[in-house]
Order: structure tokens, then sequence, then C-alpha cells
């Protein structure tokens, strides 16, 4: 194991990254001091809605895609570490405590039409990637949420009964 193999911000992935990095000699994992990686997204949630009563509950995947003019022979060690890390099954584990966070981040605003709900939301995601940068996960599933106009009237301040 070597320090620069790891990142100190997830435990989980640093341990199954210390048992096993190699695949003959070619490396299974990215290194984030070393590889390039896309400057564009490359995790794509697919969301589909279903009804539980009055409730809407999102279902959502996730696929790795790559993005255009990142090449393919580097795109390659980008899918294994995913593979090998499970991350886009454990993504779709964080979803429903992701999409809660949003959603009462949505109505905790108070707004009371769709368009500036929207806006708000494209401005979040827009700050968030300022932090974070553009390939997070979470960034990608909120972009599709805002696109879905029945989720955002459910987010919106509803008039005081008389």
């Amino acid at each position: 194991m070597h320090a620069y193999n790891l990142v100190p911000c997830c435990g989980t992935c640093n341990g199954i990254k210390s048992e096993t990095w190699l695949n003959g000699a070619a490396r299974i994992f990215i290194n984030f001091y070393i590889d390039s990686l896309p400057t564009s997204p490359m995790v794509k949630p697919t969301v589909t809605w279903l009804t539980k009563g009055k409730l809407m509950i999102p279902a959502v995947s996730y696929d790795l895609v790559r993005p255009a003019g990142f090449r393919k022979s580097k795109f390659i060690l980008i899918e294994s570490h995913f593979e090998k890390l499970d991350l886009l099954n454990r993504y779709k584990d964080d979803t429903h405590t992701e999409f809660l966070a949003l959603r009462d981040s949505a109505l905790g605003r108070g707004a009371t039409t769709v368009q500036t709900l929207r806006g708000f939301l494209a401005d979040s995601v827009a700050q968030r990637e300022n932090t974070l940068g553009p390939l997070s996960w979470k960034n990608a599933l909120h972009r599709q949420l805002a696109l879905h106009t029945p989720f955002l009237e459910s987010c919106l301040k509803k008039p005081k009964k008389a």
C-alpha cells in the first residue's frame, strides 16, 4: 500500500483498495494524484418516478458514460475503478438520502413557482460544482430532479388555508 494511492475522505474505498490494487501489472484504481480525469460529468442518473398514494418516489439507476473527447484507453481505468468499488450501486443506495435533502432544501426556499424553484436549484448545482467539481454524482442527480416538473411542484410553498 502506498500513501499516494489513498484519498483520506473515503475509508470504505481505501479499505478495498488496500487489498487489491493491481490486475497483473495494470492498476485497477484511479490515483487521484497522477491520473487524468474528465472535466465534464461521467455519471448519468436515470430517474423514474413511482407513485405511492400522494407521494412521488424516485427510482434511480446510474450509468458511467465516457465524456466526448476523453480517450477510451484512459477511461478503462475509470471503469475498473467504478466496478471494483461498486460505486454506481453505492450511489444508488445513497440516493434516497440525497433526494430528501434536496426536497427539504427546495421546500425551505418557500418558492411559489416552478420557474423560481428551478432557478434556485440551477444556481445551487452551479455553486456545488464550483465547490465539488463537475464529476459529483450528487450534482448529476440534482440536475435530473430539477427537470421533473411534478417533483418541483411538490416542493412549492402551499398557500395557507383560511
